[in-house]
């Protein structure tokens, strides 16, 4: 009790020094971004003001020496004109006037102004009929901002800005306070999870932990969504450690409620309520989904405003606008990119303000939930933090990969929390535990897996108990996958935002790439495309890959799939093909062939490979890797085009003629 107390006291300690550090940080004008919005703030901020006054019907305040502030915004700039001589003369009549007049000239040009009059006399302001008044601090030159609502997310991290809008004042600093008290909470938050799973030292660490993530400090002094999304992350988080699991599905719906990545926690609960409390499929729904009715109530003041039937198109607009990548922006960074700090985005420019994470923490977090994660299926209680991880991961991913390509590094804070209790756990394995028990687990689990007996939930005996052969073709598929994510530069799989035709930026063949481009507004064939890729891409899992394939089945989908192009594809079609001839069902085979050699002809010459001789199982080895370093203008780079040029696919088919020859001599 007395280590707990002192932990705690620690933890409350580097909170307050984390409010002081961030508040100072937050207030200071140093961050001026875009009319004093730092990234993401111009659309979240403005939208919780606009939500004040159309929703809420309320007016927040941003005043200076009994001076109050205030925008009027007209329908265009020629009625702005027109009516100025008017305006001026009133403000002036009640002792105010124009702070800033140039709207019409910065950014977007929108027709508007921002105005400054005695507190005494704001009332007054009402008497304009004729444009719409916003008070508060200055908008940003943004086309629509004065009547952006921001309604593709949830409502909850707005209404917390509005609520420090209305009791502090709407200024830079007070719209940044909620974040950075709760950051500061976080702390403390993550000491209890970690102290709980382990014990008070290991809590000190992990809110050391998350003290020192760059990430979770940029995001906490930025007034932007999701901070208040890790928060309830966070929250979900500690009650999983303290088996509350309905406190856990209240808190998942409250993440949810702020941005829908929320969703990805209620996932973690349900798998929480499945795997560690064994509660049956309907009642582990039950308790994650019902608690939906949070999201339900928070929403009643938009559905008063809107409608019923607008809001509910607005969430289905919601939906369709985060499984869709935008245009142009920031460079974007999908969820494995995270973990290695590719692609930071930067939120402020000199002095910087960079969304990255902390490498050695969060390699540790990636490297150990994966090498626990038998633990998991054992409902070994210190995994709770990795499967968090898991849960949000994944869930990204699978955003990613239903066509959000446009996804950012700040993102990763959400994960925060957890990779900071799940750091402080890998340590504690890593010095005080022996590996040799994660080893014994692993071998259960590979055991349990390629077996017959399998004691896991239903919903995922599917994926994992195999008969026969099909376990080890799941592994083809997923170790391909992963491993090439790593090797790949560019991070990119089939499906990716076209921005241009050059093959090297995305992976796919040139013709394909036109294809994109020439559909990028017909959404139904751009699907049927990427549906097309993922049935071929179904096909390579299903692979004997003849007899080469039977022997060596991971390194050659590696070689296949780690390209993720087309010509690549094509390569495993006529693999597939062969296959099938050898086992007699040659009209299946012939439609292979031809299908493959019309996308790419050279893979005309691993046909010797029907003849089932050990020479021509050589000549393939030997030509399907060397032909993907050699191939021009594909995924994998064309290694060796720099010192060949045109010739290398011909010096590649020699150099594997030799090396047959040569190898056949033994």
């Amino acid at each position: 009790m007395r280590s707990f107390t002192l932990g705690l006291i620690i933890s409350i300690v580097l909170a307050s020094s984390f409010f002081i550090y961030a508040y100072s940080e937050a207030s200071s004008l140093k961050y001026r971004g875009d009319d004093y919005y730092v990234s993401d703030e111009v659309w979240y901020v403005t939208s919780s003001r606009n939500l004040l006054h159309e929703v809420f019907g309320s007016h927040p305040k941003y005043s200076v020496d009994s001076y109050v502030f205030a925008t009027i915004s007209f329908n265009s700039e020629s009625d702005l004109m027109e009516h100025l001589d008017d305006l001026d003369s009133l403000l002036r009549s009640i002792g105010g006037e124009i702070v800033r007049a140039n709207y019409t000239v910065t950014g977007d040009r929108i027709a508007a102004i921002w105005v400054m009059v005695p507190e005494s006399n704001s009332s007054k302001l009402e008497k304009i009929d004729y444009a719409k008044i916003r008070y508060g601090f200055e908008y940003p030159s943004k086309s629509g901002i004065l009547d952006y609502l921001n309604l593709e997310h949830p409502p909850l991290g707005k209404y917390m800005i509005m609520l420090s809008m209305m009791l502090l004042g709407d200024s830079p600093a007070n719209w940044r306070i909620p974040g950075i008290f709760e950051g500061s909470i976080i702390i403390i938050l993550v000491y209890l999870i970690v102290s709980r799973i382990l014990n008070p030292f290991w809590g000190v660490i992990a809110s050391i932990s998350i003290f020192l993530d760059p990430i979770f400090h940029a995001m906490s002094i930025v007034a932007m969504l999701d901070i208040h999304l890790t928060f309830f992350t966070t929250l979900c988080l500690l009650f999983l450690a303290y088996d509350r699991p309905l406190a856990a599905s209240i808190s998942s719906w409250l993440a949810f409620s702020v941005k829908f990545s929320g969703l990805f926690p209620v996932v973690c609960t349900y798998l929480y309520l499945r795997i560690y409390r064994r509660e049956r499929p309907l009642r582990a729904l039950t308790i994650s989904i019902l608690p939906s009715l949070v999201y339900l109530a928070l929403s009643i003041p938009l559905i008063n405003y809107l409608g019923l039937e607008r809001w509910i198109q607005e969430n289905l607009n919601a939906v369709a606008w985060h499984t869709t990548s935008r245009g142009s922006g920031p460079t974007p960074s999908p969820p494995w990119a995270w973990f290695l700090n590719l692609a930071p985005m930067a939120l402020h420019v000199n002095p910087d303000l960079i969304a990255r994470v902390n490498f050695v923490s969060y390699i540790f977090s990636f490297v150990f939930t994966i090498l626990l994660f038998p633990l998991m299926l054992k409902g070994e209680r210190l995994y709770i933090p990795m499967m968090m991880i898991l849960s949000i991961v994944l869930g990204y991913t699978a955003v990613y990969i239903a066509g959000n390509r446009t996804l950012y590094s700040f993102y990763a804070v959400q994960l925060s929390p957890s990779v900071a209790s799940a750091f402080s756990i890998s340590l504690f394995y890593l010095i005080m535990e022996d590996l040799e028990v994660v080893r014994r687990e692993w071998r259960s689990f590979l055991n349990m897996i390629f077996g017959d007996k399998i004691e896991l939930p239903e919903e995922l005996r599917p994926l994992l108990s195999f008969k026969g052969n099909k376990s080890f073709y799941m592994l083809n598929m997923i170790l391909p996958v992963l491993v090439s994510i790593i090797l790949h530069h560019n991070f990119y799989l089939p499906g990716s935002p076209v921005f241009s035709t050059n093959a090297r930026d995305f992976g796919l063949s040139w013709i394909l790439s036109d294809l994109l481009i020439r559909s990028s507004d017909e959404i139904w064939v751009r699907e049927l495309i990427f549906s097309s890729i993922t049935i071929i891409s179904a096909l390579i899992v299903s692979l004997d890959l003849a007899e080469l394939g039977s022997m060596y089945p991971i390194p050659i989908s590696l070689l296949v799939l780690s390209g993720y192009d087309w010509t690549l594809l094509s390569l495993a079609l006529v693999l597939e093909s062969i296959s099938l001839m050898r086992r007699g069902k040659k009209i299946t085979s012939l439609v292979l062939a031809v299908l493959s050699c019309s996308l790419n002809p050279i893979n005309i010459l691993l046909f010797p490979m029907i003849l089932r001789g050990r020479s021509s199982v050589i000549f393939a080895a030997s030509l399907v890797p060397l032909s993907l370093l050699s191939w021009p203008e594909e995924g994998t780079g064309g290694l060796l085009q720099g010192f060949a040029g045109v010739y290398t696919p011909a010096i590649a088919l020699a150099t594997s003629i030799i090396l047959t020859a040569y190898t056949m001599k033994y």
